[in-house]
């Protein structure tokens, strides 16, 4: 129990530290979530939407809100999905975080940097594709494989060692 409050704790703290978005159009939900979703569940990891983070806090750690995605039977495969409305700023937003997937980097003016360490209960992985970021934490083996095959290596997290 002292754990689960720590954790909590933790998760609360982190939540009020991460940057806030400046008012504007509300983040995009493009098809392109629904299709990788899609692609899992015929890969035989079918996976539902659990929440939108705008509906929990008005922060985030990169310039969009996140989706976040479970398996009913196995709590321990789900992705984090960002989407962004182009390419160039997905990649603007991947190169935030840092090669070991534990640190974002996000510049708030010319001068200062939200900076967030994140601690996961496991490995992280971080995939960009197209106008998707798409985070797995844990280490399922069959469940990398597909997502690697789906959205390419993963260019932050787990295994990463040399800096980009």
């Amino acid at each position: 129990m002292k754990k689960l409050t720590v954790l909590l704790l933790c998760l609360a703290l982190l939540g009020a530290c991460a940057a806030p978005l400046q008012d504007g159009p509300e983040p995009l939900i493009v098809s392109q979530t629904e299709e990788l979703v899609a692609l899992l569940a015929e890969h035989g990891f079918a996976l539902d939407e659990q929440y939108w983070s705008q509906e929990i806090t008005r922060h985030t750690h990169l310039e969009v809100y996140a989706r976040y995605f479970r398996n009913a039977e196995d709590i321990f495969i789900g992705i984090t999905v960002y989407e962004f409305a182009s390419t160039e700023d997905a990649q603007r937003n991947a190169n935030f975080v840092q090669p070991n997937g534990l640190t974002i980097e996000r510049p708030s003016d010319d001068i200062h940097r939200y900076v967030t360490s994140i601690s996961f209960i496991s490995q992280p992985h971080w995939f960009l594709h197209d106008t998707m970021i798409v985070r797995y934490v844990g280490s399922n083996a069959e469940f990398i494989d597909v997502l690697t095959e789906v959205l390419g290596e993963h260019f932050a997290g787990h295994g990463i060692v040399n800096p980009r």
